[in-house]
């Protein structure tokens, strides 16, 4: 798949089990995530802000985990509305402050343990963050199923 619209029409369509995605966000989107959601068709989602409004009031450290993250973002694949799918961004944030293991972990979970959602979710990640992509295994499955994509050429 060489498409970010083909992956996103996949995820949000009835035909996988697992609705989750991942695209390697070229740099030159950073900063643009809402304006390329919108044009996708799809909520746009920044998962740091749905973090920091989810603390109670007063909170000094938020006690990231893999649970936490899986939490906030399953929460959103389940949401009804408007969007048939949302994008993700500065999930890179989330996950830089995790420990290796627990980066594993999260993806795993994420690619694996969201079934029959309600919206496709489609992460994103800098294409430069080589260091807080998943696994090869995990990139390998993806790529096999057509749930990543590391360019959009048609911008």
């Amino acid at each position: 798949m060489n498409d970010i619209q083909e992956l996103v029409d996949l995820l949000t369509s009835s035909q996988l089990r697992v609705s989750t995605g991942l695209w390697l966000l070229p740099l030159e989107y950073i900063g643009n995530e809402e304006d390329e959601a919108h044009r996708l068709g799809i909520e746009p989602i920044d998962i740091r802000t749905r973090l920091l409004q989810s603390l109670p009031e007063g909170t000094k450290f938020s006690g990231l985990t893999p649970d936490s993250i899986f939490s906030l973002i399953d929460k959103e694949s389940q949401e009804s509305g408007d969007w048939p799918g949302v994008m993700i961004y500065n999930l890179d944030l989330l996950i830089s402050r995790l420990t290796s293991t627990d980066q594993a972990i999260i993806w795993q979970d994420l690619f694996t343990a969201l079934p029959h959602r309600r919206r496709g979710v489609l992460l994103t990640i800098p294409e430069t963050a080589e260091n807080l992509f998943p696994s090869k295994e995990i990139i390998n499955e993806l790529t096999k199923e057509h749930r990543i994509i590391k360019t959009n050429p048609t911008k």
